[in-house]
Order: C-alpha cells, then sequence, then structure tokens
C-alpha cells in the first residue's frame, strides 16, 4: 500500500506538479509502478485536493470519484477505490468502507493512456486476464530483422483464450501483423509475437536501431466473445 501520509509531508508542494509528484512516488514505489499511476490520475482529476477539504468522505462521493476514474481515466473501481484510501489517508481523512465485487472489474486499460510502459509492468488487466510486458527479444543472427514482443499472461479463467494482433505502430506508423498467441484455462505463461522489420519497411526502419517509438494494440477472444484493448505504447528494451 502506498503511504501518501509521508509523501505530503516530505513533499508538500508536490502536489501542485503531477509529473514531479509522479516521480517521486515511482523512485519511493518502484516496484507498484499500477498503482503509483493510478493514484497520480486521482491527482490529476482534480479529486485528491477536493478530499483534502472535506471532513469526511462518503459513500456517495467515492462512488461519484469512482464513476470519473474510470469513465475519463479507465480505472476499475477496485483499483480506483484503493487509490481514493490512499489519499483518504494521506490527509488523515476518514471515510465510509464501500465493497466492491471481483465482478465489477472494468474492461479497460488501468493506466493513463499517454503512459509508456516500462518492463515487468503490468500493462492490462480485467476479471479475466492479467498482462506483464517483459520486453523485447532479438532472435539472433539467424534472424537479425526479427524480435518478439513478449509478455507474461494470467488467465483468469476456466476456458482457453486467445491473443491477436490488430496493429503494431512502429515511429508512429501502424501495420498489421496478424500474429496469434494462445492462453491456456487458469494458466500463467509467456506468450509472444513475432516481428519480422521486413514487414515495417514503410515505417523508415533498416535496422532494430532505426525504433525509437513502439505502440502495440490487440484483442483477445474467450467463449466467441471479442475484447478490445486500448493501443498499448512499450517500452523499447531489450532482453
Amino acid at each position: 500500500m502506498i503511504d501518501l501520509k509521508s509523501i505530503l509531508q516530505k513533499y508538500p508542494e508536490s502536489v501542485k506538479n503531477k509529473e514531479q509528484f509522479r516521480n517521486i512516488l515511482r523512485d519511493t514505489y518502484p516496484e507498484m509502478s499500477r498503482e503509483v499511476n493510478i493514484v497520480v490520475d486521482v491527482l490529476e482529476a482534480g479529486i485528491a485536493l477536493q478530499i483534502g477539504k472535506m471532513d469526511y468522505l462518503k459513500e456517495k462521493d467515492l462512488k461519484k470519484y469512482l464513476s470519473i476514474l474510470e469513465k475519463v481515466y479507465g480505472v476499475s473501481s477496485v483499483y480506483g477505490l484503493s487509490a481514493l484510501y490512499n489519499w483518504a489517508d494521506g490527509w488523515g481523512i476518514s471515510y465510509d468502507q464501500l465493497e466492491i465485487k471481483k465482478d465489477e472489474i472494468s474492461d479497460k486499460n488501468i493506466t493513463s493512456s499517454d503512459d509508456v510502459f516500462d518492463i515487468n509492468s503490468v500493462i492490462y488487466e480485467d476479471a479475466r486476464i492479467e498482462m506483464t510486458y517483459l520486453g523485447l527479444e532479438l532472435l539472433g543472427k539467424g534472424n537479425p530483422y526479427g524480435f518478439l514482443i513478449k509478455f507474461i499472461v494470467q488467465n483468469k479463467t476456466t476456458e482457453k483464450i486467445n491473443f491477436y494482433d490488430d496493429i503494431l505502430v512502429v515511429n508512429n506508423l501502424g501495420f498489421k501483423i496478424d500474429k496469434f498467441a494462445t492462453s491456456q484455462a487458469g494458466y500463467r505463461q509467456i506468450i509472444d509475437f513475432y516481428v519480422g522489420l521486413e514487414e515495417c519497411k514503410y515505417c523508415g526502419v533498416r535496422s532494430i536501431e532505426d525504433i525509437h517509438d513502439l505502440g502495440f494494440k490487440l484483442h483477445y477472444s474467450t467463449n466467441d466473445k471479442k475484447y478490445y484493448l486500448d493501443e498499448l505504447k512499450l517500452k523499447i528494451v531489450f532482453i
């Protein structure tokens, strides 16, 4: 859990600068990128400062703020509520206890859309899956023009889930690579998507070193239902 009370006491002016505040939290909690992003979303939305002016955080206010976080930032109620409690604790404000059911988790990306995800970051989570970005893997001398985008997927369901690449965005230009991967029911496993630079001839890329911007958009399907993810911006880190 993020202890905002100590942060606010040590850096009281940081709430006036979102990026400074984000950097302080990231330095303090390097393994909690998801929680940090959502706490900063609450600040950016103006909710954090509103909470700081309250005498007590009521259930109706919690629900109102959760609705804003979900509609504007795509934050699920489960994680949004935790961030709201973080801020209330940080300001020393008492609050109502609100119960959020697991099936109320949003199917949207749980971090800000302008984030560039670093390796080992949870990039997406809903009631069915959790995806963690592992990085990029070069295929070696046998294939100097190809690499893999690798993820760990936790399949929370009792069904097989198929993942499909929709668009790969390299240097702000998008194209399809038509790859797919499968996650077995109940398993936590690595999946990857192959990218050949010969498929990216319109992106001005002649070698791996020419890639300076990488995005990935995919969807997954289970039980004949499809779920689409927003574009994920990935930090270029070779493992």
